[in-house]
């Protein structure tokens, strides 16, 4: 890991910026409006009222697996975000002490995904941290409840993506650990 140095200093606080945001964004009274037009939206980001019944997020209602484009260009829009956060994630894990000694303190355990938790208190980066990681678990729970949705709606390419990015996140937020079942992270954990 590099430590911060004198060129890479703006871009730390560019990429801590964009990540407060995208968590003031996760709450309720930051919650963005869901734009016309979804390219890269954080749709989980607060509580789903009024879900689509095929892909159960919100904003769009799709009548069946057969007529659900909607559905798909949700789903691509959600992954697209999370890749964002990615490239956000990586940059300060390889950029930021701070933000690499969060991301190491970190305890996550299954019931992060609900969501529902107290907000952390600490640095910035503590707080980073445990809201995105929360909000990380909250999408692959979300992916792995509609799954053969999911494959049925997307192309090859995408699902491929969505593995990599989500691969990749595991490795950061969760220290590597999968979230597959609540069984297997729980052991885990109290191993």
């Amino acid at each position: 890991m590099t430590s911060l140095t004198f060129g890479n200093i703006d871009e730390v606080r560019q990429a801590l910026t964009k990540l407060s945001n995208t968590v003031r964004e996760m709450m309720p009274s930051g919650a963005k409006q869901i734009p016309t037009k979804l390219e890269c939206f954080n749709l989980l980001a607060r509580p789903v009222t009024n879900s689509c019944r095929i892909c159960s997020l919100p904003g769009h209602q799709s009548p069946n697996i057969q007529n659900a484009a909607m559905c798909r260009t949700a789903l691509i829009s959600l992954s697209r975000y999370w890749e964002d956060m990615t490239g956000c994630i990586s940059f300060l894990y390889s950029h930021s002490d701070r933000f690499h000694k969060a991301i190491q303190a970190t305890d996550p355990h299954h019931d992060m995904r609900l969501d529902d938790g107290v907000a952390k208190l600490g640095d910035l980066e503590v707080v980073l941290v445990d809201r995105l990681t929360r909000n990380f678990l909250k999408y692959v729970a979300h992916i792995s409840r509609i799954k053969a949705k999911v494959n049925a709606l997307c192309g090859e390419d995408e699902v491929s993506k969505y593995e990599g990015m989500k691969k990749l996140l595991e490795g950061f937020l969760l220290g590597g650990l999968t979230c597959e079942s609540e069984v297997e992270f729980e052991c885990v954990n109290k191993g």
